[in-house]
């Protein structure tokens, strides 16, 4: 079994950081970015399972971010992380296509079930992470 690919789109340094080392000890591997237009350079150069992507960031928020990645891999799961209350962001939210929505603070317990659930959904379902998937 591969062991899932995530991408970390934050722009607080500090936060991607500490998200990034407690994945890393969990198991996953991971790359991260600061921003929007950093992340899809990322993602059109490397496969991903998953990306965890904060709203609020300089460039594009992470909604516009997560629709062009879905546009890019329809098959990556998609979490927004944010400390906007869900209400302020509406219709975009319900629009969005979202496998998550996470509020900050983060309960770091609850994204690591998150990512065991939508890891062991994607075995269950259409074959393991990490599989082949076209990157141009």
């Amino acid at each position: 079994m591969k062991v899932p690919k995530i991408l970390i789109a934050e722009d607080d340094a500090f936060f991607r950081d500490s998200m990034e080392r407690l994945l890393q000890i969990s198991g996953y591997e991971t790359r991260s970015c600061s921003c929007g237009k950093e992340a899809l350079a990322r993602l059109a150069e490397e496969v991903f399972d998953i990306l965890i992507s904060d709203f609020r960031m300089p460039g594009m928020d992470g909604l516009e971010l997560i629709g062009k990645a879905r546009n890019m891999d329809p098959t990556m799961a998609m979490i927004l992380v944010t400390g906007v209350p869900p209400e302020d962001l509406g219709d975009r939210l319900k629009k969005s296509r979202l496998d998550a929505f996470l509020s900050k603070p983060l309960d770091w317990q609850g994204l690591s079930l998150l990512l065991e659930s939508l890891c062991r959904m994607k075995r269950q379902g259409s074959g393991e992470f990490g599989a082949e998937r076209a990157v141009g």
